[in-house]
C-alpha cells in the first residue's frame, strides 16, 4: 500500500478533475453576484440630464418619470426613481419667463393621496422654504412640484396609483 503525502489527501476524498477550491471560488463568487444583483434592483435609479431635450431623448417622459410640458428651458434635470415603488423625485431648473407656459397645466390641489409617510412634513417644510406646491395628474401618475417660479426651480415627487392602490406606504 502506497502512502499518502497529508498536503494531497483532500484529492483522496474527489472525483479526479473535481477541484474543491475553485468550488469553493465559484460559490462565492456566485453568493456576490448574487448579493450584487438583489440591491442592484432594490436602488433608485438616478439620471442627470443637461437639458430637456437630452431628457427626452434619455427617456424620461416616454418612461413617464416626467411630463412631457416641462419647459423648453429646463436644464440640469435630476431624477431619482425608484422601480420597485414607482416613485420617483427630482429636479430642474427654467428660465423664469417660461414659468407661464409651465404653470398653464397645474393645479394648487391634486385628488389623489401621497404615499409618503412624512407628506404634511414634506410640504411644509417645502413652503417654509417658499416654494409653491402644484399638481399634474396624468391617468394613474401624479406629480407635485414645489417651485420657486420667479427664481425659476422647481423640485418635484411623483408616484404612480395603479401600483400603489390596495398597498401601505
Amino acid at each position: 500500500m502506497r502512502a499518502i503525502d497529508p498536503q494531497d489527501a483532500h484529492r483522496c476524498l474527489q472525483p479526479d478533475g473535481f477541484d474543491i477550491p475553485s468550488l469553493k471560488l465559484t460559490r462565492s463568487a456566485l453568493i456576490i453576484l448574487s448579493a450584487l444583483l438583489i440591491s442592484a434592483c432594490s436602488e433608485d435609479v438616478r439620471t442627470t440630464h443637461a437639458n430637456r431635450q437630452e431628457a427626452l431623448d434619455g427617456g424620461l417622459v416616454a418612461q413617464g418619470w416626467l411630463p412631457a410640458f416641462v419647459p423648453v428651458s429646463a436644464e440640469q434635470i435630476q431624477t431619482s426613481n425608484n422601480l420597485d415603488l414607482n416613485t420617483s423625485e427630482g429636479s430642474f431648473k427654467f428660465k423664469a419667463q417660461d414659468w407661464s407656459s409651465f404653470a398653464v397645466h397645474l393645479k394648487p390641489q391634486g385628488h389623489s393621496t401621497p404615499p409618503f409617510a412624512d407628506w404634511a412634513r414634506t410640504a411644509e417644510k417645502y413652503k417654509v422654504s417658499g416654494y409653491e406646491a402644484w399638481w399634474y395628474e396624468e391617468q394613474q401618475t401624479t406629480w407635485v412640484f414645489f417651485c420657486k417660479p420667479r427664481e425659476g426651480v422647481c423640485e418635484h415627487l411623483m408616484w404612480k396609483r395603479r401600483h400603489l392602490e390596495g398597498a401601505t406606504p
